[in-house]
């Protein structure tokens, strides 16, 4: 058992150097090798070399593997999921959800956020309801700040602000994150007088903005040409030092003065 053990070791040890140096032709080697000796469908060895795979864009392999585990927990199609997003298969993600909508699975809220960014860049408002019931029955509206987000910006490139402004409005703790969710969307779809309200209902509420808020903010102010309420929040980016630090944020500056 101990050499099994040292063998596991190494050869994770390997699998992950490769993927660190882009090393294609020594995983494919090594793949093989794994087969050959039965430890591919070892369940923390194959779990490992299907995520490689997917990081180096061997989609199909990395499938194939996946296929001939004995055993594919949760966590296995978490990784599936995380894989192929990564390698921009988005299709094939809404696949694999529902293939494990049908089999009662369990995703972590890692996955969640995955699946919820998958349907905007889709625009498929069908499978977005589904997920946020999803999400509401497990309860991570109220305990994953990085779900609420993604819930609500969701909501919001998919055109159905109303929706996203009733997700957010029923969170029931608020923090930066689910703020700029929120006044990023209406930066990007409008009204953007909305999103300079909600900035100031924000800070009101004791809640700082981070760089994304002052980007989205100064978006809407170059949107309704809100000068006055540009220069505070110049004001604020100097004050904190913010402008040295980003040169995004001083070019969101320049293009707001210019527009």
């Amino acid at each position: 058992m101990p050499v099994f053990y040292s063998c596991s070791e190494n050869l994770i040890f390997i699998l992950n150097k490769c993927s660190k140096d882009k090393n294609i032709m020594q995983l494919l080697r090594l793949k093989n090798h794994m087969r050959a000796c039965g430890l591919e469908v070892h369940p923390s060895l194959g779990h490992c070399l299907i995520s490689v795979l997917m990081e180096l864009g061997r989609v199909f392999y990395a499938h194939k593997v996946f296929e001939r585990m004995p055993c594919r927990n949760e966590s296995l199609w978490n990784s599936l999921i995380i894989g192929y997003f990564k390698q921009k298969e988005f299709l094939r993600i809404l696949i694999i959800y529902k293939i494990i909508k049908e089999e009662c699975l369990c995703l972590d809220g890692y996955t969640f956020v995955i699946l919820l960014k998958t349907c905007a860049l889709l625009k498929d408002m069908e499978i977005g309801h589904e997920l946020h019931s999803h999400v509401s029955s497990m309860g991570l509206l109220e305990s994953n700040a990085f779900v609420c987000s993604t819930l609500v910006d969701m909501y919001m490139k998919c055109g159905s602000i109303a929706k996203a402004q009733e997700v957010f409005d029923n969170l029931k703790v608020r923090d930066v994150v689910t703020w700029t969710a929120l006044i990023s969307g209406y930066a990007d779809y409008g009204p953007s007088q909305k999103a300079l309200d909600y900035l100031a209902q924000m800070q009101l509420e004791g809640v700082s903005p981070d760089y994304t808020t002052v980007v989205s903010t100064l978006k809407a102010c170059s949107s309704i040409q809100a000068t006055e309420k540009g220069c505070e929040i110049h004001a604020e980016v100097e004050r904190k030092g913010l402008q040295n630090e980003n040169l995004f944020i001083a070019s969101c500056l320049i293009e707001m003065y210019a527009k």
